[in-house]
């Protein structure tokens, strides 16, 4: 599967531009993609050669329709994505600076024209309970996540693993998701938690 992302991630992207016609059509393509690493019919199709002929038509549907999973996603719904300090267990981040111990629906990811950031919602705490240390490094997770997969293939793939894997913990299940090693995709997990650490420390955001 990688092999393929390989050889046509260009030409994912850039069908996916020719379809929707929109300035967001990287994200879209991502999306795309990350859905069709777990699609039960993924090693069928390329396998069979028709796997771009089945995303072509996963892009438009997904773009164009009001009803479809990234539309409701990205266009009308906010998504629950916290960080679990595990993530980062060789780093400086305790489980306070992480998630804190608050109940995961106080916090509310959304997407904007890069991709999915993530915030405090204004009502969940009062101004002298708000830690802007801790949100300024779940904004830079963030942000480090969204770069990664802009910069090349490789750590385009490392961080979508991340991302399934911070919403499924558990990687035998992830495994039989997306038909990938389960070493494979532990090592993949590791090397986003590293690259992430190495720029939160290289941005000064951890010592």
């Amino acid at each position: 599967m990688e092999r393929f992302f390989t050889n046509h991630y260009n030409e994912i992207v850039k069908m996916t531009e020719k379809i929707t016609q929109h300035r967001n059509y990287e994200e879209i393509a991502h999306y795309v993609m990350e859905q069709f690493m777990i699609h039960p019919r993924r090693d069928e199709l390329i396998e069979k050669g028709e796997a771009m002929k089945f995303m072509s038509g996963m892009i438009y549907r997904n773009f164009h329709s009001s009803t479809s999973p990234y539309h409701k996603l990205y266009r009308q719904n906010s998504k629950i994505f916290p960080y679990d300090p595990s993530l980062f267990n060789d780093s400086n981040l305790s489980k306070d600076d992480i998630e804190g111990g608050y109940d995961e629906s106080k916090w509310q990811n959304y997407s904007d024209k890069k991709g999915l950031k993530t915030r405090l919602q204004d009502d969940v705490f009062n101004e002298e309970d708000y830690d802007y240390e801790k949100d300024l490094k779940i904004e830079a997770i963030n942000g480090i996540l969204e770069d990664m997969e802009g910069e090349g293939l490789h750590l385009w793939y490392i961080s979508t693993l991340f991302k399934m894997w911070v919403k499924q913990p558990n990687y035998s299940e992830l495994s039989r998701q997306t038909k990938i090693p389960r070493t494979s995709i532990s090592d993949a997990i590791d090397e986003a938690r590293q690259h992430i650490i190495q720029k939160l420390k290289d941005n000064g955001i951890i010592d």
